[in-house]
Formats: C-alpha cells, structure tokens, sequence
C-alpha cells in the first residue's frame, strides 16, 4: 500500500495515497468536501470527496455506503464514474473514507444555482441526458432503501 500523506487543500489533513496531488475544493455538501486532484498513476484529472465522521449518524452511514453500493455498479457515460475507494490506514478505527471518481465540468446541483436561462435545445438536451442516465441505473438490479411499511 502507498504511503499516506497529510495532503488536504486546506490545512494538510487529507490522508490520500501519494499518486494523488490535490488541488483546490471545488464542492462539498452534507456528507463531506470534494477537491479536484491529479492521479499520477493513471494520468488523469479526478474529484476526491472525503467524508468526515462516517459512523455518527447510522442514516448517512447507509446513505454513503448505498452510494458507493450503486456507483460501483453503474458504467455508462452519463454517469459519474466511480474509479477508486482509498482503502483506510487502520481498518479498526476508521471514521473518513475517500472516495475518487470522474471529475465533470459541472453538476447538476450548480447548474441550477447559475443565473442563465437555457434554450430549448440546450434544455432538451439535459433533459435526454439525465433520462439515458436514469433509464440505464434503472436497468441494473441496484441495492434499494428499504421501504417503510
């Protein structure tokens, strides 16, 4: 296993494998931060999201491991792709996990924030996109949250 270094954008505490040099956050949300990175070991550009204090609350818990359940799974262009998880340091008492995945230009999430107005076409063309993508998760045999009864 390569050696871990201290290596986050903001004070040096990302514990990421060496054939990874961060670069600045480019998101972050409820279950954690996102930075853009360089992978040295396959040439490429990718996002890391790092999730903090994995076993604080069970309901994120699932949520993330469902995540990373459905990711693993899928492969099809309109879908971010999930290329590695970062095995932690001690297995025992691990409470982050990393995760590296295809870097996209942008997201949904801020698309939506931006103050434009698309075209039709451009409209009709996200909307294929994300319904290709949808049509082809939906065509797997995914893990499912439980329904309540």
């Amino acid at each position: 296993m390569p050696t871990l270094l201290p290596c986050g954008p903001v004070n040096g505490s990302w514990q990421i494998p060496d054939r990874y040099k961060v670069g600045k956050v480019i998101g972050s949300g409820s279950y954690g931060t996102v930075c853009e990175a360089w992978d040295h070991e396959n040439d490429r550009k990718v996002a890391i999201k790092r999730m903090k204090h994995l076993f604080d609350d069970l309901v994120d818990c699932k949520r993330i491991l469902r995540e990373i359940a459905i990711l693993s799974q899928l492969d099809h262009p309109n879908i971010v792709k999930l290329h590695d998880i970062v095995q932690p340091s001690n297995m025992r008492s691990f409470d982050e996990l990393y995760i590296v995945m295809e870097l996209c230009d942008l997201d949904l999430k801020k698309l939506i924030k931006q103050d434009i107005t698309l075209g039709q076409e451009q409209i009709d063309t996200l909307l294929y996109n994300l319904l290709i993508g949808v049509i082809s998760a939906l065509g797997r045999h995914l893990p499912q949250r439980p329904q309540a009864s």
